[in-house]
This record gives C-alpha cells, structure tokens and sequence, in this order.
C-alpha cells in the first residue's frame, strides 16, 4: 500500500471545490466515496472507493448510480472509469463497456482495464439494462 499511496491520494483542492461525493452509515462514518476528474471524452469517474467492512451492502451500486446521475445533469456525454482490476467486473455489471488498458502509476507491467459508459442513453434504459444484468 505504501507504493500505492500517491497514486491513490485525494488532493485537498478537489475536495474543496466540492468534486467528491461521500457515502456515510447512519453512525456518520465514511463507508465509501468517489470524485470526478476531467477528461477529453468525457468525465471520469476516479477514486470509487468502498471500505472493507462496507462491501456487499450495496454502497458501490449507490455511488455508481448517484455518479451517473450527476454526470447526466451535468450534461456529459461519458464517462471513463480507469479500473483497478479487480472492480472490472463491478464496472462491466454496471453496464460500462470494456475500452482498453493503460499501465498502473505504481507498475507499469500491471496494465489498468478501462471502462466507458455512455451517458446519452435514457436514465430509464440505462436503469432497465442495469436491472437486468443484475
């Protein structure tokens, strides 16, 4: 985790500007979270995180589906995930389309899987897809 630390840092100026979006137990501890980032074809979807203890509960489905959301008002036409490897599956059930690789920050040889969805669907098929694959 050491090695991993920069690449998975959060900069305090994108909390600031409001570009994170947290999920929180009824107790108000942090259960999970996520943020956007620019991008030339779109927006992505960077720092999808659930805690351990969290997994399971349906907090991942809820930040995917409040991120989508947001996207959508936000007028994006797509959005990128750049996925550790073992969430692609998550990101494919969330009806995100396979889009290459790119290198790891941390291991180059460890190539990253990337997911596109498209935002220009209906929320409404979009929801039915998701629904039916789940």
């Amino acid at each position: 985790m050491a090695r991993c630390r920069s690449a998975l840092a959060v900069d305090p100026r994108s909390l600031v500007e409001g570009q994170f979006h947290v999920a929180e137990g009824k107790d108000g501890a942090v259960l999970g979270f996520y943020g956007f980032a620019p991008d030339p074809e779109g927006i992505e979807l960077s720092h999808l995180f659930v805690a351990p203890e969290a997994i399971g509960r349906g907090i991942g489905r809820a930040l995917w589906c409040h991120a989508v959301a947001l996207a959508r008002q936000l007028g994006e036409t797509r959005l990128l995930v750049v996925s550790d490897p073992h969430a692609a599956g998550f990101y494919a059930r969330m009806g995100a389309e396979p889009a290459g690789s790119r290198p790891s920050e941390i291991d180059p040889a460890r190539p990253l899987p990337i997911y596109r969805l498209r935002l220009d669907r209906s929320p409404e098929a979009a929801a039915q897809r998701t629904a039916k694959e789940s």
